[in-house]
């Protein structure tokens, strides 16, 4: 009789370890069920993401009739794309989201958590809406800042997917132009400022330099991928004194400086002005008297690139200094300008610049490579150009 007790108690045991296994397969199998990427939570997240994407692409179809109504009703002497840009642009959708419309006839929804995507607009008239990955929109600038200036705030800005209206400066919802900044509030005494600035066109003006700091803004761009259009600068005909604020510095880096004036003394600044590794598109051959002009705290150039041989393209007077670091290409003295006033370090200049379309350096490695002053980012002599020095292209 012992003996069948002790027979019981066995197959008890194994049937308990059974029953024990076989729960935990079926609570694996069950919470797979729920959270596998297959599983009920997740096909209920994808289902309310569809119909939310499918919500934003009604809703803005209608904003689309609206427009195209109200054009027709107002009859206004405008053309439909001047009059589409001008009602779309920054338009509040009921959802929380904000459409924006730039200069290339492109149309971007923010929605109200601040994911950016692109408006189709399908054959048939109908809206898709195609989400921008980040890795599109922005290249990753916040190890690169961190790594190499010492700023206390950053201010992002996209001319493709920014709003001067619904933005707050953040990476998610960008202002759109540099001269938002000059809004009051926006820039503070006693902190250093970098502008991010997101791939797409950008317009320098004089609001730059005239904001309420007393430390130093430094604007930052892509490399090929942002393009800042200067005009005129304080610029003037004969003897004057220039603009700007003397209380702050502005530094710009790594990006194309785009300029089509040659009117007198068009860049004519007192606020002192560094330029790093920035390549120059300029359209005409010879500036008035100079392109450049210092009478301030100075013009300075490291690592800047520019692909042709421009007239009169830099000067200095009444004390003021250019130094040029590092840099290659076609630059020339301006009116009463010796070259020694601005050739200061180790530069190529040259009046047949050879470039290829991302600004490297085409000629002989010998006449630029591991000749400059300082280091480049791997620690070796630095490169001419803008592929060498601290802030780089090739980084």
């Amino acid at each position: 009789m012992k003996l069948k007790m002790e027979n019981k108690k066995g197959i008890t045991l194994i049937a308990l370890m059974i029953t024990v296994i076989v729960l935990l397969i079926l609570a694996g199998v069950s919470l797979r069920l729920i959270t596998g990427n297959e599983g009920i939570l997740n096909k209920a997240e994808k289902g309310v993401s569809k119909n939310k994407k499918a919500s934003e692409e009604e809703e803005i179809g209608l904003v689309m009739s609206e427009m195209k109504i109200a054009y027709y009703d107002d009859n206004q002497n405008k053309s439909f794309e001047e009059y589409k840009k001008d009602f779309l642009d920054n338009y509040q959708t009921p959802s929380g989201g904000t459409i924006h419309y730039n200069e290339q006839g492109e149309m971007t929804f923010t929605d109200s958590q601040g994911n950016i995507k692109n408006i189709i607009i399908n054959e048939d008239g109908s809206i898709r809406l195609e989400e921008i990955k980040k890795e599109e929109n922005n290249v990753d600038f916040e190890q690169y800042i961190n790594e190499h200036i010492q700023v206390d705030y950053k201010i992002y800005i996209s001319s493709k997917t920014g709003s001067d209206v619904a933005g707050d400066g953040t990476e998610k919802k960008p202002y759109a132009t540099l001269d938002k900044i000059a809004e009051v509030g926006i820039i503070e005494n006693g902190y250093r400022y970098a502008i991010i600035l997101m791939d797409g066109e950008y317009e320098l003006t004089t609001k730059m330099f005239t904001l309420n700091c007393n430390q130093a803004i430094d604007i930052i761009g892509n490399k090929e991928k942002t393009r800042l259009k200067v005009g005129t600068l304080y610029g003037v005909d004969g003897y004057s004194s220039g603009g700007g604020s003397q209380a702050y510095a502005v530094n710009i880096y790594r990006l194309i400086w785009s300029g089509d004036i040659e009117g007198p003394n068009t860049i004519f600044l007192h606020t002192k002005l560094s330029l790093y590794n920035v390549a120059f598109d300029i359209s005409f051959s010879s500036a008035i008297y100079s392109y450049f002009i210092s009478c301030g705290f100075g013009c300075y150039f490291y690592n800047c690139t520019l692909p042709k041989s421009v007239g009169n393209f830099l000067r200095t007077w009444n004390g003021g200094l250019i130094r040029l670091t590092n840099c290659y290409g076609g630059f020339t003295s301006g009116y009463q300008t010796a070259d020694s006033y601005w050739n200061y370090q180790t530069n190529y200049i040259t009046q047949t610049p050879q470039l290829d379309e991302q600004y490297r350096i085409t000629e002989e490695k010998s006449k630029w490579q591991n000749i400059g002053t300082d280091t480049n980012p791997d620690g070796t002599q630095a490169n001419i150009g803008v592929y060498g020095g601290e802030f780089s292209w090739e980084k």
